[in-house]
């Protein structure tokens, strides 16, 4: 294995989990309006229904990620 890039994968899933938690905090603090109001880069979510896609996805791609390391 290649150290040098299994470290930066290691990285990038740890700001993806850390990316996902602050997005579940926000939406469980105020809700939608906060998570948009709080984003900058982040899609803006018209409705709970497109966030919870968006986080699903999001955790698809880390649980892809951790599974190939």
């Amino acid at each position: 294995m290649n150290k040098p890039i299994d470290n930066m994968r290691d990285d990038v899933l740890g700001f993806l989990k850390s990316y996902r938690a602050d997005l579940k905090y926000q939406f469980e603090a105020s809700g939608i309006s906060y998570v948009n109001y709080n984003s900058c880069e982040t899609p803006c979510f018209e409705t709970d229904a497109e966030f919870e896609l968006y986080l699903s996805e999001l955790e698809a791609t880390i649980k892809v990620m951790g599974e190939n390391r």
